[in-house]
């Protein structure tokens, strides 16, 4: 999975609830049996063993 330029999840009122939806589906003998939808958020930490957070 790649996505391009993501935008970043946060909780409001300072970021943006960005939110992404990634379809799973499941095959048997080219027929899709299964499907389920997962739901997120992509964030970025940084950490600074100097500094802390």
């Amino acid at each position: 999975m790649n996505i391009q330029n993501p935008k970043l999840w946060g909780p409001p009122p300072h970021q943006e609830p960005n939110r992404y939806v990634l379809l799973t589906k499941i095959y048997k003998d080219g027929e899709v049996i299964g499907e389920y939808e997962t739901k997120f958020g992509l964030r970025s930490l940084e950490f600074d063993p100097e500094n802390g957070w």
